[in-house]
Formats: structure tokens, C-alpha cells, sequence
């Protein structure tokens, strides 16, 4: 038989292959492969040939049953071919209906990768549009805090002015912080005792740095120039410690959010060439510095 002489062939050229180039097996490997296969072949062969002779089968009927695989395929594809020129024809209308759907399926690979491309770039897009409305959001939610707690500053810088009299503070603002100048407490010459007639003042302090939950606070001494350096220093000092303790024994200030710093003479507001200069000049200063938070939008609860 044809197939078994082919293998037989195979067989020889795989043997021939492998003697010279003994270090290179992949020639050899595959010509073996092929006379195997043929081989195999061969048989499957015999065995027909050997059915059709015991069932006396006619050429009409081996020539309908060679069409069976065929007629099969064109079947499963849903495809009407013809057999009335021979094989060839239908094996020809199934071969260009597998090409055409090949390249239908190309396309449409293609156009998978496509959209597949299109949907990430779409789906990072959207991220990136969720992104800047975040943050556009969160800024535009941020400046309105500030706006707010700016009305609010105002609103409590205000309130708090009225609540004094003109002989008993000056109200300043300086950037967020407010500064109460205390015109109105007076101490004993040489002295840092707050007398009586004062606390009424230092209870509106009080109730002035009550508005400010979580603020910290400054109180700050000054003298003026009649005496020495050192004196007016340490005297400073001592007045302005003397206000923080009145305020921490009557609120609910804690320790780290106060603090007293004397200047002593070298911060005049006033010329120290006269009494009235040097009055104003000796003074204490109370400096609150509001905790910008949104606590300050509401209320807020007394110290």
C-alpha cells in the first residue's frame, strides 16, 4: 500500500537524519512522527479496504458514503451544498463559508479590542471627571467653611466691642486674632495685685473668650519707661501672669491654652514724655486666637 511504503520512507529518512546529526534530534523526531502517523494509516486503511470487500459494497455505494462527512459539516453549518458535479464543488462551498467566517470572526475580535479599549478609556475618564468634581466639590465646601467662619469672626468681633465700655477696652482685630486691650485695669503703682474694682472687667474677658471654644489664648504686660529695664521687664511679666491666673481660676481654660509674656517698655503705643502717654503705655492686652473650626459656626459652649 501507498501509506505504508510512504512510512516506511519516513522511517529511513528519520534514520538517515539521526546518524548524521546526532546532536540535532529535531529533524529526526519529526520524520518519525510523520511514519508513525502514516503508518497508523495504513491500517486504518487495510481495515476499510478489507469491510468494503466483505460487504460487497459497490462503487455507487462508497462514493455516497465518502459524501456522509461532508454532507455532515454542511449541516452543522447550515449550509445547502451541492454533490451533483462531486466532491470538489462542496468541498469548495464549505472551505469559502470556513474563510468568510474566519474573517467575520477576525472583524469581530477587532472590533472587541476596540470597544474593550473604548470602555477603559471611558471608564478612567469617568474616574477622572469623579475626581475633579471631589475636588471641586471639597474646595467649594472648604472656601464656604471659610466664608463662614469669617461672618462668624465678624459677628463675635462685633458683639464682642459692644459689650465694652470705652474706659474699659479697646477692641482690635488683627488678622483672626482679636485683641482686647485693657485700658480700664489698673494696677497699685510697682505692683501686680488685680484689685476688686477690676473683675467685672476680666469676667467680660472671660465671657469675650467664652465665644471661642478651643481657642488659646495670649496675655500679654507692658509698662512704661519710668524705672529700670530689668524692673519694668519682671513687673510686666508679672502683671500679665497675675490676669492669666484670675482667668484660669474662673473658667474653664486649661493650662496649655493660655499663656502670659511680659514686654516690659519696649512696645510703647504712646510717647512716654507725658502722664498720659505713660498711662496708656502701662496696660495688659488680651490676645484670642479662635480655633478655626466648625465649632465656631454654632454657638458654641461656654469654657
Amino acid at each position: 500500500p501507498k501509506t505504508l511504503k510512504l512510512s516506511q520512507q519516513l522511517v529511513k529518512q528519520a534514520e538517515k537524519e539521526l546518524n548524521e546529526n546526532r546532536y540535532d534530534t529535531d529533524m529526526a523526531r519529526s520524520l518519525a512522527q510523520q511514519a508513525n502517523y502514516q503508518a497508523k494509516h495504513a491500517i486504518y486503511l487495510a481495515k476499510a479496504i478489507k469491510q468494503i470487500k466483505d460487504n460487497d459494497q459497490s462503487w455507487e455505494d462508497l462514493m455516497l458514503v465518502s459524501e456522509r462527512p461532508l454532507q455532515q459539516i454542511a449541516y452543522e453549518a447550515n449550509l445547502d451544498v451541492s454533490f451533483e458535479t462531486g466532491l470538489g464543488t462542496a468541498t469548495n462551498e464549505i472551505i469559502e463559508y470556513i474563510a468568510t467566517n474566519q474573517i467575520n470572526l477576525a472583524v469581530l475580535n477587532q472590533n472587541m479590542d476596540f470597544n474593550e479599549h473604548e470602555l477603559y478609556l471611558q471608564n478612567r475618564r469617568i474616574v477622572e471627571l469623579e475626581q475633579q468634581l471631589g475636588s471641586q466639590a471639597e474646595e467649594k465646601s472648604e472656601l464656604a467653611q471659610q466664608i463662614r467662619m469669617q461672618k462668624k469672626t465678624v459677628e463675635l468681633f462685633t458683639n464682642i466691642e459692644r459689650s465694652f465700655k470705652s474706659t474699659e477696652a479697646r477692641v482690635l482685630r488683627e488678622g483672626n486674632d482679636i485683641i482686647i486691650r485693657l485700658v480700664g485695669l489698673n494696677f497699685p503703682s510697682a505692683q501686680a495685685t488685680i484689685e476688686q474694682k477690676s473683675f467685672g472687667l476680666l469676667t467680660k474677658v472671660r465671657d469675650a473668650i467664652n465665644d471661642f471654644p478651643g481657642c488659646t489664648v495670649s496675655v500679654l504686660g507692658y509698662t512704661d519707661s519710668y524705672g529700670g529695664d530689668a524692673q519694668n521687664l519682671e513687673l510686666s511679666k508679672d502683671r500679665a501672669e497675675a490676669v492669666k491666673q484670675y482667668l484660669l481660676a474662673n473658667s474653664k481654660l486649661a493650662a496649655a491654652q493660655i499663656e502670659a509674656i511680659g514686654y516690659g517698655e519696649i512696645k510703647p503705643i504712646a510717647s512716654n514724655d507725658s502722664e498720659g502717654g505713660r498711662a496708656t503705655n502701662r496696660r495688659v492686652e488680651v490676645v484670642i486666637h479662635p480655633a478655626m473650626t466648625m465649632r465656631m459656626l454654632s454657638d458654641g459652649s461656654s469654657l
